[in-house]
């Protein structure tokens, strides 16, 4: 579920999980406002290529 992977990946291309319920259903966690999108910022490859790298770092062993 969603708050397992916050638990999970804690500050790692992430917002952090400060506190959750599973009992009231809520959590509060870290704001993140990105300055520019990546659509704005990056050629297509270049995309690409960060988002490869983002997905490669969601791999835990």
């Amino acid at each position: 579920n969603e708050i397992l992977a916050l638990k999970l990946f804690q500050g790692e291309n992430f917002c952090k999980l400060y506190e959750y319920s599973f009992d009231d259903k809520v959590y509060i966690m870290e704001r993140i406002v990105p300055a520019h999108t990546l659509y704005e910022s990056a050629l297509r490859n270049e995309r690409i290529k960060i988002a490869g790298e983002i997905f490669k770092g969601l791999h835990k062993t």
